[in-house]
């Protein structure tokens, strides 16, 4: 059968470019399966019934599960979103729901708050998180519109480089990889600080190190239902702490306190005082608190990728705006009520921790400290998985070595994996004696980069919205629409810029009131440098390129929502949802830019320089 006369299978996504196995074999999709064993593979787990899928898994012991991580290696072009798929075959709804509510707290909140009061005060702090709060709302909505629009992009990451430029794609995609590699090394390190607590404990911090490495290799090794049930747990032990720490803080500032200090009100916001060390006080909070805000901008992926986007996208900026308000914004204001800033424990002591024990509560510092370590770990666990994801979408691109996409026979990508673990033993400097700086240089990489990824989303957005423009192409083709929400990206885009120069000017002028110096500058804006070095040496890779709006690509890999209402009108509900999950599926490996080879996914042949075609020979 001719593959130009049938119809187009997946009514609500554009099929712009024919896929070249299918253009050489005609409709012999055996032949594209021949030199894609994992794309047969994959559509082969999606035929299988969910009741199979967990038999199988209860059958598999262990011990096996645990040797099959390391062992059948292949290179997968599409393991970028066959992991997901394989993913949510096995976690269950209540896993979904609860990991979603625990998704925004982590160390920064747990840790990093308590030295951004110390170095700021009750004031700058809270002042800092409503403003970055503010801007968290906007990259929502500009993401939900973007996922929607474009569903088969596998990162965030994927849009600049589709809707600014090529350079500041390769840059970005670089940073975003670099962000989640450092972050297991930082919770690691956090891991070891929170651990100090117990001071009846004698064991080198080299030992702790290892004890957290091999858990975070176990979940992983367990597959997806052992991540599922592990998160769905310290989620759950998030939440608890929160709101245990709600009422208990209450109870301190009330003066019902077991140590009986009377009334607190707000005290302490007049002695010591709202503000230290001024303005340098106050933007020094800003690493921090984007620090503790990352990971957010998954929320609007994840809803923008599902089958019913339209309905999806204002369930999360709600959940987003509930969750990041009573999570952050109402728990700070309650920790500097409970907390003075020139408590001497903030320098190595949870400030819940912290505001318990002045209290005078016993055994609950010890169940809380216990908490807070799970959770850390829990985000360890958590940026393994992103790690791996980012580094493939770079294999996808051209713009990584391909080895990063090879994975397992139930699909994991145990490369990328073993790697997130090779850089987390960074963590075995907190064994020095001066080994506490880890923590400030990794998690600079986090806090400074995510201005620079929020930024360029925020940009990202507008210019697809500019190139709708011109290139007279009306809103309506998008599945989610927010109104103002051109407005909103230029509110956020300059939000992120004041932040940007904020770092730059305590990283010049450190509030330590030394002289600038290089230590001081990097340790705050080493995520932004990072970032302004790949980008200097993309032109090298991939060359100087710039895409004009009126040639920006706002056709392939679209979601049609005039085809999508029309085939909903002639189908079942049923019906509806299969075709959802098959036409997701069938743009695995299907990126506008991208072209199938037997060796993976590379770039269209390309005039490229010496130094572009040393590279692509390598990667």
């Amino acid at each position: 059968m001719d593959p130009s006369s049938t119809s187009n299978p997946y009514p609500h996504v554009v099929q712009h470019r024919q896929h070249p196995a299918v253009a050489e074999n005609g409709d012999d999709k055996t032949d594209m399966f021949k030199e894609n064993p994992s794309a047969f593979d994959m559509v082969s787990q999606m035929s299988h019934d969910k009741g199979s899928i967990e038999s199988y898994s209860r059958s598999s012991s262990f011990g096996t599960k645990f040797l099959d991580f390391f062992r059948s290696y292949k290179l997968a072009p599409d393991t970028g979103n066959s992991d997901v798929k394989n993913s949510e075959d096995f976690l269950q709804p209540r896993h979904l729901q609860m990991i979603a509510i625990g998704v925004c707290i982590g160390t920064g909140l747990y840790v990093a708050v308590g030295k951004s009061l110390k170095n700021a005060g009750p004031g700058s702090l809270l002042i800092n998180f409503i403003v970055l709060t503010s801007m968290i709302l906007p990259l929502i909505i500009s993401l939900g519109e973007l996922c929607c629009v474009f569903p088969s992009q596998p990162s965030i990451t994927m849009y600049p480089g589709r809707f600014v430029s090529e350079n500041v794609g390769f840059a970005c995609s670089w940073l975003y990889y670099a962000i989640w590699l450092t972050t297991l090394p930082s919770e690691v390190s956090a891991a070891t600080e929170i651990v100090g607590f117990w001071k009846s404990q004698h064991l080198n911090t080299a030992v702790w190190v290892t004890v957290f490495l091999a858990y975070v290799v176990l979940v992983n090794a367990m597959g997806a239902r052992g991540y599922g049930e592990t998160e769905f747990f310290s989620s759950f032990l998030k939440v608890l702490s929160i709101v245990i720490f709600f009422f208990v803080s209450i109870i301190i500032n009330c003066g019902a306190a077991p140590n009986g200090g009377g009334y607190v009100g707000a005290r302490f916001w007049h002695h010591p005082g709202a503000f230290r060390n001024g303005f340098k006080g106050f933007c020094s909070v800003f690493i921090s608190s984007a620090y503790s805000l990352a990971g957010t901008e998954n929320i609007g992926t994840a809803a923008g990728n599902t089958a019913h986007p339209q309905q999806a996208i204002p369930s999360a900026v709600k959940k987003v705006f509930y969750r990041v308000f009573f999570f952050y914004i109402v728990t700070i204001f309650l920790i500097t009520l409970v907390v003075p800033y020139n408590d001497p424990g903030l320098t190595d002591t949870s400030p819940f921790i912290l505001a318990i024990q002045n209290g005078g509560i016993r055994v609950l510092p010890d169940i809380f400290n216990a908490i807070i370590l799970v959770s850390i770990l829990s985000v360890g666990n958590s940026a393994v998985f992103a790690a791996s994801r980012s580094g493939i979408a770079l294999v996808r691109q051209g713009w990584a070595p391909r080895f990063l996409a090879r994975v397992d026979q139930k699909g994991r990508p145990v490369i990328s994996y073993l790697i997130s673990l090779l850089f987390a033993c960074i963590s075995y400097a907190n064994a020095a004696p001066k080994g506490g700086v880890v923590f400030d240089w990794v998690s600079s990489v986090s806090g400074g980069g995510s201005f620079c990824i929020w930024g360029l989303t925020f940009l990202s957005h507008i210019r697809l919205r500019l190139a709708m423009k011109a290139q007279n192409i009306p809103d309506t083709i998008l599945p989610y629409r927010f109104s103002g929400s051109f407005y909103m990206s230029c509110y956020g885009l300059l939000i992120n810029f004041l932040a940007l120069c904020t770092l730059v000017y305590i990283s010049i002028f450190p509030v330590s009131h030394n002289p600038p110096n290089a230590y001081d500058f990097f340790v705050s804006f080493l995520g932004p440098s990072f970032f302004i070095v790949v980008l200097v040496i993309s032109p090298f890779v991939v060359g100087l390129k710039y895409t004009p709006l009126k040639i920006i690509d706002l056709v392939t890999g679209r979601y049609d929502i005039v085809g999508m209402k029309s085939f909903r009108a002639d189908s079942s509900e049923t019906e509806v949802e299969q075709k959802d999950k098959e036409s997701i599926s069938a743009f695995v490996g299907q990126a506008s830019d991208l072209e199938k080879s037997p060796g993976g996914y590379q770039k269209e042949p390309s005039k490229r320089g010496i130094w572009s075609s040393i590279y692509h020979v390598l990667c």
